[in-house]
């Protein structure tokens, strides 16, 4: 195995090189991120904004609120619907949940709103539908003011130039601006003199409205020229407009300053703000997603710095506050903890280690593990917020653990007496598999964290995601750098006094608890058992309230309060809280602040009787009290101001508050019990500013028409109320009159003077115009009453809602103050239509510990994965399992001992303990084994383990509290936060560590001899001691994964190919050589080594003939063989083109592909139909061209419903896909052995011309010997001419084995589709007794692997179900289709100024298309305006069709006969199994006959080359006789032959026993697979 930390002590420069880029890269990076307070999460919110000018908020909520959810609640991915119902506007807040596009949900909501828009009313302003794209409240608030400059030239200042630059910074979301006044042109009309003439206000208004204005006038062609026709009557300036002259009823005219005054003038105020008591201009900013606070409120500052250069001198911008400071102070003592806390584990190294050179490189981890990880914090998008710094600041420890570990193994081994080199790289591979074990577990704690759904898991993903990036980043740099840097920089340490007194304690209490291991079980279980019980004695909370140095107090007055009488009692309220001492300054936000734009508000809606003040306290360090201190004293100095609701406003995220919601459907008894509840709040303890937003009853004057006096004055109700309407405080902000300036339009607002309307009486005296003109006083048609409704209503999930809402004072727990809440009696006893529905902080502590829940069962597996793939064994892990319960007990008690709760933080550290736990225990666990593999018995290996593994356990905790004291004490902003998550930490391994050191031992002895007494009893010892408790959790896994993998990824994907990428031709080919290989791994256990004597046999290319008499050198008879040239061929050469040329399998292979071409065509029925239509018209009447016609269509249908034909027509394909495959298969089975016979017919005849030869030779030698005896009158002639005829005999016998080699050889090529011309010669080949198959094989298992891979088995079985599929898809045709449809089209008109003249009843026009006269039928109508759109509809529904073909007998007929096909192929497949059997059953007998007849043929060859040598001889000396040499030349070269055929027929024979088994492939029959077939 490779062992890096070895390779970079040797090869130091490449990790050198890699830490300083990194470092580098991350300290660029950390410049570059940003700073905020917490992550930015991308909540998908879409705001639907609607404004009706006086309309009360009862009304809103029937003719506007409701139907706009009722709209809206068809969407998909909503999670929650809110609506807000003031006076005059209806807000309604659409939440989607996590994920969804917003882009995408801003047009879904904006579709939805416009399908209704006909039916809401029509005074209402167009609909406002947009993304809340700004996070939380404003961020920074800043004063504008000039000595030279009004209120107005102020207000114009913040609303254009300010507004417009600070938009342009990124980041900036909104500018909302405090105080001022919008300027406004006031035509206040005198009641008398509108009576005197017989005016009211809304005509005078009209004719303002429609005589003062600029418009288009069309456009004129003089000269040859085109000119814009503009018509132009917007007054020039405030004399024209008072000189304008108004129509009189009769018929006279009169100036409109004749009328009432005309004022260039501002808006009514309906906001104000003060700083420290002063009146100010001021605008505040909201910062929008994505972008760190930090950062844009410095662009803001430098912009601001731009801008001022261009102001004149005399304005001045002051910052009032930011939240930016608060961020800033806790980043810098977050760093300060961590730099702190660094400190202080260095220190622990050094107390232990006595060496500064340990001590410095343990802590060089810590930075070099740290900076990289900014790098992937920036690739990742986050910022520098509480949660990712929370995530640093709790690394603090674990980052040098793992330096830790090893600098502590590498010195105990230097005092070993070796050198600091030799024991770096000793101890870096001992110690290697514990630290990637520890650091990959406590990545498995935090991975999960990351994951969480919902709000929680968008808090938790930075925390999550940065603590395991830096972990990681620490084992790189333990396995790196420590033990590189320990090998060159260290020294030979002190020596040690020897053991310890500590070692000693702890080794008595070791062997104590090891002998009484039930006592010592007992003790680790009670502990458990009483942390379980401790932990539900402690309350839970889910964030503390946080000391930011800022609050904000809202206050509310009764309903009816002018803007004037608010800002009085806002005075009041800021000078009590200036006179605290803590308090900096205050400033005051009335009425509702608007967004800066163009054109200001007219302000005939808005919430005057509302306020802010934002407090500013003195820095932390120039105060004693903290912030909740001092919103207690503001508290009870506001109790003397009479008729307010306060309440202070949390602005830093969750936590600090209780937000208790009650729904219902009956107004009434949701008003009555929130009203009760809330007053019962008020008497529990820790509960402060207890409000309800169940609104209070604003005084309304109520307008009541006699419908029969109205109607006989032909008075309409709608005219009444405008009336009312313009009269007091002039027409709606959309129908107002305009007067131009310079560089904008202002409004022009016409009404009576607001003086009278204090006066009831006058208000009963509006003059209403009838039917005849007449002027009617109002009061003769309506009566006024003084009455209330409600000024503000709230709807949760399309119902009435009442929040009540709390501050947390007193620490009191989130937890502790719902399950109060919920025991009151005014909850017990609620009525039935009220139910509670969690929201806000209760909500999201509920998602919270779900999560958590989830998170952490899900750690604990992964965890144990983890351990089992490192430790590579099932038992152990447990070991370090049990290990976690001991983590909670400490971290229990520790936060009752400092009276933390039990909240968000304090669980992110019981969290950590358990990756903290189990490492202490894996160190354990993984010496024990180590020193158990070297011979040590198992006590004797866990007191080894103790002693070695004591110290750093003592010393990576002592750091790892070390780190987290500074968070511990509090120090610094927003660390009251954090505190609980440190104060956990530091209980949780005060206890589990010790717990650690003797608990685990004992249950490692209890588990190892569990293990082995399974291990005897299952009669199973293997070397590796694997238990059957592992055998069995081994098949569970594979089940799981197998299971998870069919689930991941469907048969027929993988099959297909679909997951990877196609690789030509030859992909069907390779897939079935996979599954040859698969085959042959499955069956592992039935595989046995050949023997090395598995080849056995004679070389007949060089057959052994050294005997024989000198061979003539005469050459052969002259053989045309026809051929080209010879080519020389390897056995695999000859296979593998086979595969790729063969036009068999060729042909085989497009008739797969045409079926999988089928298959991804059915899938095609899954997805939606699209068709898309254009046509373009031109239309005639009378041979003149009236207009052009253009209309586009698209259609989009989706068949959701058919019955289950589109999945049963998929999977007839897939499955007539796998026949397919499997046909292809079983030709490459048959072709792979056709080529193999015909190459070994031709080795044969190879062969077999050799010996051909030899014998032509032998002849030659035998005919030339015989001549000269017969000279020498030894010999007869007799004998020679009986060597002639075999020299004959032997060259007509050559001559034959020619042709027949040469036809062996084109055979050979044809079955390859080569060229015939090539004489294709084996290259490198002998022929011997080869064993492709174990001669030990068993034909009962060789059937059952041939049932398991014959491919036609395989091949029946794909069309028996495929037969099945077919019966689903003809039975599919009995059930209905259900469809979705949507289609969108678009029809436009031109050609001509106007239809005037085109009848009503027009027939028989033409209309062109495209060249094609059509006849069509249309409706004219008078002076329509062409050029635009005719109109654009959406046709969304959806439809449902049964069509019974013929009743249906034909389909139910074809689903019979399917049946029918699918018991014929069943019964196929059985007689296939049959036959099957029968095959190899038959080719095993073969190949044994075939072996047996090489052992018969070599006992003849043996004794036909003696018989040879022996004739041979005899002649020589004289004995024998010529014929008897023939005879013997003769048996010997059959024998010869015969022996060669045997060996052809045993290849053949097994490779037989290939395809009848399905494991033939080009492995198996050249010898290159691994294993043999049994």
């Amino acid at each position: 195995m490779f062992n890096i930390s070895a390779w970079t002590i040797r090869q130091p420069i490449p990790s050198i090189l890699l830490f300083i880029m990194l470092t580098i890269a991350g300290l660029v990076c950390f410049t570059q991120i940003e700073m905020d307070e917490l992550p930015n999460i991308d909540m998908p919110t879409v705001s639907i904004s609607i404004a009706q000018s006086g309309a009360a908020p009862s009304e809103l909520e029937v003719q506007v609120t409701r139907k706009v959810e009722d709209a809206l609640s068809g969407l998909s991915n909503i999670k929650h619907i809110t609506s807000n119902i003031s006076e005059g506007s209806s807000t309604t807040t659409v939440e989607f949940e996590l994920g969804t596009n917003t882009d995408r949900a801003v047009n879904d909501v904006r579709d939805r709103v416009n399908r209704i828009r006909a039916s809401l009313p029509a005074e209402i302003t167009e609909p406002v539908i947009q993304r809340l794209d700004f996070a939380g409240e404003a961020f920074a608030t800043y004063t504008v003011s000039s000595d030279s400059m009004s209120d107005t030239e102020l207000s114009w200042l913040i609303d254009n130039d300010i507004s417009r630059v600070l938009l342009s910074v990124p980041g900036v979301g909104q500018v909302q601006r405090s105080g001022g006044v919008a300027r406004e042109v006031r035509i206040n009309l005198d009641p008398a003199k509108l009576e005197a003439v017989g005016l009211t206000a809304e005509s005078v208004n009209n004719q303002v409205r429609f005589r003062n204005i600029n418009m288009p006038g069309g456009r004129g062609r003089l000269a040859g020229a085109e000119q814009t026709i503009r018509t132009v009557g917007s007054a020039h300036d405030i004399d024209e407009l008072r000189n304008l002259k108004i129509a009189l009823r009769n018929g006279e005219f009169a100036p409109l300053s004749s009328l009432g005054t005309v004022e260039d003038s501002h808006a009514e105020a309906r906001q104000m703000a003060y700083l420290d008591g002063k009146p100010v201009v001021a605008f505040s900013l909201k910062r929008s997603t994505g972008r760190g606070m930090a950062q844009v409120a410095k662009m803001v500052d430098r912009k601001l710095d731009e801008l001022k250069a261009t102001l004149p001198p005399s304005v001045k911008i002051e910052k009032v506050r930011t939240s930016a400071v608060y961020v800033q102070e806790s980043f810098d003592a977050t760093i300060e903890s961590l730099v702190l806390g660094a400190v202080l584990a260095v220190v622990i190294i050094w107390v232990f280690l006595k060496d500064w050179r340990s001590a410095g490189i343990s802590a060089l981890a810590m930075p070099l593990s740290m900076i990289p990880t900014f790098i992937f914090i920036k690739l990742l998008g986050y910022t520098l917020n509480d949660m990712s710094l929370l995530g640093l600041a709790l690394v603090i420890g674990i980052l040098v653990d793992d330096a830790i570990v090893e600098v502590e193994n590498i010195v105990r081994h230097i005092h070993m007496g070796k050198t600091p080199y030799q024991a770096a790289l000793d101890a870096a591979d001992e110690i290697g598999l514990a630290v990637v074990a520890t650091t990959f577990s406590i990545i498995a704690v935090f991975v999960p964290l990351a994951l969480i759904s919902g709000i929680p898991g968008q808090f938790f993903r930075q925390f999550g995601f940065t603590v395991a990036i830096a972990v990681f980043m620490s084992l790189v740099v333990a396995r790196l750098m420590t033990p590189m840097m320990a090998a060159f920089w260290l020294k030979n340490p002190p020596a040690e006094s020897g053991r310890s007194k500590l070692v000693e304690l702890y080794d008595i209490s070791l062997d104590w608890a090891l002998k009484h291991r039930k006592t010592t079980l007992a003790a680790a279980f009670g502990f458990f058992l009483l942390s379980l019980g401790l932990t539900a004695l402690i309350p839970m909370n889910l964030i503390g309230s946080v000391d930011r140095g800022e609050t904000i107090l809202s206050v509310e007055l009764p309903p009816g309060k002018d803007i004037e009488g608010t800002a009085a009692t806002v005075l009041k309220i800021s000078q009590l809280v200036q006179s605290n001492k803590n308090v900096a300054r205050v400033f005051s936000a009335v009425g509702t602040p608007g967004e800066a734009s163009s054109i200001g508000s007219g302000g005939e809606s808005g919430k005057v009787n509302k306020a802010n003040l934002y407090i500013s306290l003195k820095h932390r360090g120039e105060r004693k009290d903290s912030q909740q201190v001092v919103e207690q004293q503001i508290r009870e100095a506001l109790q003397s101001v009479p008729s307010i609701r306060t309440k202070f406003v949390n602005t830093s995220g969750p936590g600090g508050r209780v937000d208790f919601c009650l729904v219902g459907s009956n107004p009434a008894e949701l008003d009555a019990t929130a009203q009760e509840l809330a007053r019962q709040m008020r008497d529990i303890k820790g509960l402060a500013d207890v409000q309800s937003n169940a609104s209070l009853q604003a005084p309304q004057l109520v307008i009541k028409p006699n419908c029969e006096l109205a109607a006989e004055h032909g008075v309409t109700v709608q005219s009444i109320a405008r009336t009312a309407l313009v009269a007091t405080i002039g027409d709606a902000d959309i129908a107002l009159g305009r007067f131009d300036l310079p560089d904008r339009q202002i409004y022009v607002r016409v009404q009576i003077d607001p003086l009278f309307k204090k006066d009831l009486e006058w208000i009963r005296n509006l003059k209403v115009s009838s039917i005849n003109g007449a002027l009617i006083p109002l009061s003769a048609l309506a009566s006024i009453d003084v009455t209330s409704g409600p000024s503000e209503i709230t709807r949760y999930d399309k119902q009435r809602q009442v929040l009540i809402s709390a501050q947390l004072v007193d620490k009191m727990p989130l937890g502790e103050a719902i399950s109060a809440i919920r025991a009151l009696p005014a909850f017990k006893n609620k009525a039935a239509s009220v139910v509670e529905s969690p929201s806000g902080d209760v909500e999201l502590q509920q998602d919270v510990f779900k999560g958590f829940a989830v998170a952490i069962v899900a750690a604990v597996l992964l965890m144990y994965c983890v351990l089992v793939l490192l430790f590579n064994d099932f038992v152990h892990p447990f070991t370090i399992m049990t290990s976690l319960p001991l983590s909670i007990g400490g971290a229990i008690a520790a936060l009752m001992i400092s009276g933390q709760p039990l909240g968000l933080y304090a669980l992110i550290g019981i969290v950590m303990l358990m990756g903290l736990v189990a490492k202490n225990a894996i160190l354990l666990v993984e010496y024990c084994l180590m020193s158990m593999h070297q011979g040590m018995s198992v006590d004797q290996a866990i007191r080894t383990a103790g002693d070695a593994r004591m110290r750093p356990i003592l010393m990576t905790t002592l750091a790892m509290v070390a780190g987290m004291v500074p968070i511990a004490m509090g120090i610094g902003a927003g660390s009251e936060v954090r505190s609980p998550m440190a104060v956990a930490v530091i209980g949780g391994l005060a206890t589990s560590s010790l717990l650690t050191l003797i608990v685990v031992p004992v249950i490692f002895t209890i588990f190892n001899e569990w293990k082995e007494k399974l291990s005897v009893a299952a009669g199973r010892q293997e070397k590796s001691k694997q238990s059957l408790v592992e055998k069995v959790s081994l098949n569970l896994l594979l089940v799981g994964v197998l299971a998870l993998s069919a689930a991941l990824q469907p048969a027929f994907a993988q099959d297909l190919g679909l997951n990877s990428p196609a690789k030509g031709d030859q992909d069907v080919e390779t897939l079935l050589e996979s599954e040859y290989r698969k085959a042959e791994e499955i069956s592992d256990t039935l595989l046995q080594p050949l023997p090395e004597t598995a080849q056995e046999g004679i070389s007949i290319k060089y057959p052994d003939a050294t005997f024989l008499l000198p061979i003539g050198q005469q050459k052969l008879p002259p053989i045309k063989l026809e051929a080209s040239y010879n080519r020389g061929i390897t056995l695999a050469e000859a296979l593998q083109q086979a595969l790729s040329n063969n036009l068999p399998i060729k042909i085989s292979n497009d008739n797969y592909k045409t079926r999988r071409a089928l298959f991804a065509g059915s899938l095609g029925g899954f997805l939606p139909d699209l068709s898309m239509t254009y046509r373009y018209q031109n239309v005639y009447q009378g041979g003149d061209k009236l207009f052009n016609l253009r209309t586009g269509n698209t259609s989009l249908t989706w068949a959701y419903f058919q019955g289950g034909k589109v999945v049963s027509t998929a999977l007839n394909t897939y499955y007539n896909m796998k026949a397919s495959r499997n046909d292809y298969s079983k030709q490459v089975n048959d072709v792979l052995l056709d080529v193999y016979r015909k190459y070994n017919e031709v080795l044969y005849n190879q062969a077999l011309l050799q010996v051909r030869i030899k014998s032509l030779e032998t002849s030659r030698a035998n005919l030339k010997l015989t001549k000269q005896q017969f000279r020498a009158g030894t010999g007869t002639k007799f004998a020679v001419m009986q060597s002639e005829s075999q020299l004959a005999s032997d060259a007509q016998n050559l001559v034959n084995q020619q042709v027949a080699t040469r036809k062996a050889a084109i055979a050979l090529a044809v079955v390859l589709n080569s060229d015939i011309m090539d004489n294709l010669l084996p290259k490198e080949e002998t022929l011997g007794k080869t064993f492709l198959i174990d001669p030990a094989a068993k034909p009962v298992e060789l059937v059952a692997r041939a049932r398991s891979l014959r491919p036609e088995l395989k091949a029946l079985e794909a069309q028996r179900r495929a037969a099945k599929a077919a019966i689903a898809q003809a039975g599919s045709a009995l059930l209905p289709t259900a469809q979705l449809f949507v289609s969108p089209s678009n029809t436009r008109l031109s050609g001509a100024s106007s239809l005037a003249g085109l009848s009503s009843g027009l027939t028989g026009g033409a209309a062109s298309s495209a060249g094609v006269n059509l006849s069509t039928t249309g409706t004219g109508t008078s002076s329509v305006n062409v050029g635009g759109v005719l109109g654009s509809s959406v046709t969304l529904g959806t439809s449902v069709t049964w069509n019974l073909s013929g009743l249906g007998v034909s389909d139910m007929a074809n689903m019979e006969a399917n049946r029918i096909i699918a018991r014929r192929i069943q019964n196929e497949y059985n007689q296939e199994l049959l036959k099957i059997t029968q095959e190899v059953h038959n080719s095993f007998l073969d190949m044994q006959t075939a072996e047996e007849q090489i052992n018969i043929t070599e006992v003849n060859v043996n004794a036909s080359r003696e018989g040879l040598r022996l004739a041979s001889k005899r002649l020589s000396l004289g004995n024998g006789t010529n014929l008897e040499l023939i005879e013997a030349q003769r048996s010997y070269v059959n024998a010869l032959a015969a022996q060669i055929r045997a060996f052809v027929e045993f290849r053949n024979a097994q490779a037989q026993v290939l395809r009848d088994t399905g494991t033939i492939s080009i492995a198996a029959l050249t010898g290159a697979s691994a294993n043999k077939l049994q």
